[in-house]
């Protein structure tokens, strides 16, 4: 299996297959997509579910959908996710049918254990429209509730009305 990147999904892309692909890819330009969301939680539900709902927002021609998705403390996936350019894979099933499709909302990612000031300014950020967070016992300590806080206090101070 190889690991999904600029590379692979252009091999994807240009893939000369006799049926259609079974894998639906990013049909816009993901250099012009732009962070507008920061999600807190970086989990499997976040990427399942809100970081596909955000794709489909950049599909539809919208470049300010793109997320930094922040993993709270372990660095694995937000590294992994770093290394194939934030590019991962869904398998969606409906009545019809499975389907794989490759998921390029994620723009960037982090630690806010290793990059807190990263995480701050992305929240301050003037292009911020949300911040997203997921709720889990896990990542959800009170022990980041100052991260967010000066984050969004820079937020308000440069006038987001939030």
């Amino acid at each position: 299996m190889q690991p999904l990147n600029p590379t692979t999904l252009t091999q994807l892309t240009n893939s000369e297959l006799a049926t259609p692909s079974p894998v639906q890819l990013p049909r816009y330009c993901r250099t012009d997509a732009r962070v507008g969301v920061v999600h807190l939680g970086l989990g499997a539900f976040h990427r399942a579910h809100q970081a596909m709902v955000f794709d489909a927002l950049l599909q539809r021609g919208d470049p300010r959908w793109g997320v930094l998705g922040v993993a709270m403390r372990t660095t694995e996936l937000a590294d992994a996710l770093t290394a194939q350019d934030g590019l991962y894979a869904v398998q969606v099933a409906s009545r019809e049918a499975l389907r794989w499709q490759v998921v390029g909302s994620v723009l960037q990612a982090c630690v806010a254990a290793r990059e807190p000031a990263q995480v701050v300014a992305a929240i301050a950020a003037p292009g911020t429209r949300w911040v997203t967070l997921t709720v889990t016992e896990k990542a959800m300590a009170p022990h980041w509730q100052p991260c967010w806080c000066r984050g969004l206090r820079r937020a308000v101070l440069r006038g987001w009305a939030g």
